[in-house]
């Protein structure tokens, strides 16, 4: 059994569409009035404004994350810490080699734990458990 609307709901749809339709004629495009509201120097003063938030987020963003304004532009000395390489071996192990100074090291890890840590030595090939210096078995 479909449902029909009475002749209420018809004539109170055809009074609102009406109703509508001539407040459209009473509108205005934009420009048309005579004074928007608006001036241009608070539009510039609220361009500036949020121009120098985004300035200021950005710079907080870097603060956080490089731990300090220019840390990597203008440190005093040659880091002593650096990633040389980190790959993953599975979604949950990832390999990475690390300098330290002079020394490398080869870390074996996962998201909550450091699996294995062996200093290596730079152009030299690594010994496997097995005890081979290319890995082959």
């Amino acid at each position: 059994m479909m449902l029909r609307p009475g002749p209420v709901v018809v004539r109170g749809g055809l009074f609102l569409v009406a109703m509508t339709s001539s407040f459209a004629a009473c509108a205005q495009t934009l420009g048309q009035a005579p004074d928007d509201g608006v001036s241009i120097v608070r539009v510039v003063f609220a361009l500036i404004l949020c121009l120098l938030l985004a300035g200021a987020g950005a710079l907080a963003i870097r603060y956080r994350m490089n731990g300090g304004i220019g840390t990597q532009g203008f440190a005093q000395g040659a880091r002593r810490l650096a990633v040389i390489e980190r790959i993953r071996l599975s979604p949950q192990v990832g390999l990475c080699l690390v300098r330290l100074d002079q020394r490398e090291f080869l870390v074996t890890f996962t998201p909550t734990a450091v699996l294995s840590m062996q200093q290596i030595t730079p152009g030299e090939p690594i010994e496997t458990e097995a005890g081979d210096a290319d890995g082959a078995s």
